[in-house]
């Protein structure tokens, strides 16, 4: 039962960081605060999430597995409490920011489930985390649309408050007990973090995997970023219920994720990794067909370019994880927090300049960037290739 109840957590986790996308509009509204200043509350969590990712995860080596994990998702139950009952804007945005910090414990999640699976099998159980995480982006929109229509905007947090308060007892009964034995010795906040600066040095296929998975959800988030704004535009006029659907197509992430897992722990994994990277160009492809076709065939042209980035991004993200996990058991949270770091600071750039560019010059630009991410991708895949893998860590703290 540790891997459905661990994936199901994963994915309410990930839901909470989507929660407020389409809400904003109306929260303003509701509470009388200015659109602008609600509209800041999406990058505040998305702000400590990447806080979280790079500060917290590493303590994933040096405290108890089932004590951090259950006291960041209690966190997280407590600051979507805290948001349902908001009436005040620093408040909300103060347990915004405290639910994007909590909320990396999905990342403190996928490595400790992920060890503890057998060697052999630990591809495949990463495939359906990533499964779990999949379906909580491509439900979060669409569902905490319905649920404000019929009831407030505050009852998606105060919903996901309880079921996050249910999982946080779920996964402490699930995941076992480090003895002090086994337990790794604890160490200083410097000492941590100089220690992730040792790693990133040393471990040359944690900087491919990391550089290129940054450029590959880069990808990603700009197209996201961008094409709603596109889609809404008057060319093509699409409304909440329109956006809604379309968003849906991440669900063909789904089958991908599993797959990728499997391919992990087969002898083919290489071959999977070149499709994962030549598929950027074929996204790149699809999104400059949609600039010369009609209204209708764009939308089916942009949605099969975002069915082919999301298989892209979530087999290029499940098989650096099957190997960067590999490279040291002991090191795996400072290790997840390098990548997961790099993966985040990609997709944010990637996403913030696909905005400025689209709002200048429109959608040509978005397509050129595209063609330029996937280059930069494939291109340091390849220039960062590492001959061998290290296999001395010895002088880096553990």
């Amino acid at each position: 039962m540790r891997i459905p109840i661990s994936a199901m957590a994963c994915g309410l986790l990930i839901a909470n960081l989507y929660y407020l996308q389409p809400l904003t509009p109306f929260i303003a509204r509701e509470m009388g605060w200015p659109e602008q200043a609600t509209a800041m509350l999406v990058p505040i969590s998305n702000a400590g999430y990447g806080l979280g990712l790079f500060f917290l995860l590493p303590l994933a080596d040096f405290i108890a597995s089932r004590r951090l994990i259950g006291a960041m998702m209690a966190a997280v139950a407590v600051s979507l409490f805290a948001i349902s009952l908001s009436q005040d804007w620093y408040f909300m945005a103060f347990a915004t920011l405290v639910l994007g910090v909590s909320a990396s414990v999905m990342q403190v999640i996928v490595p400790v489930v992920a060890g503890l699976s057998n060697s052999a099998q630990s591809g495949k159980t990463l495939g359906y985390l990533v499964v779990g995480i999949t379906v909580g982006i491509a439900m979060a929109r669409p569902l905490a649309s319905q649920v404000a229509a019929f009831s407030d905007w505050n009852s998606i947090f105060l919903l996901s408050s309880i079921a996050l308060g249910l999982f946080t007892v779920l996964m402490v009964r699930v995941l076992p007990s480090a003895s002090e034995a086994t337990r790794p010795q604890r160490q200083g906040f410097l000492s941590t973090m100089l220690s992730q600066k040792m790693l990133w040095l040393r471990l040359p296929v944690l900087r491919q995997r990391a550089v290129a998975q940054g450029w590959v959800f880069g990808s990603f988030s700009a197209f996201w970023a961008s094409a709603p704004i596109y889609l809404a535009s008057n060319q093509f006029g699409f409304g909440y219920v329109e956006m809604s659907i379309f968003a849906l197509v991440a669900f063909a992430g789904v089958p991908v994720a599993l797959l990728s897992g499997r391919l992990a722990d087969s002898r083919f994994k290489n071959q999977a990794l070149g499709y994962s990277m030549g598929s950027l160009y074929l996204s790149a492809v699809l999104a400059s067909l949609s600039l010369v076709a009609s209204p209708f065939l764009a939308i089916f042209l942009l949605g099969l370019g975002a069915i082919v980035l999301e298989w892209s991004v979530n087999s290029h993200l499940v098989l650096s994880q099957r190997t960067i996990f590999d490279l040291s058991p002991s090191h795996r949270g400072r290790i997840n927090s390098l990548f997961m770091a790099s993966f985040y600071l990609g997709g944010s750039v990637g996403a913030a300049f696909s905005v400025f560019i689209y709002l200048r010059w429109g959608w040509h630009a978005v397509v050129a960037q595209l063609w330029l991410m996937a280059l930069a991708a494939n291109f340091f895949e390849k220039c960062l290739m590492p001959d061998q893998n290290p296999k001395d860590l010895q002088g880096t703290s553990a």
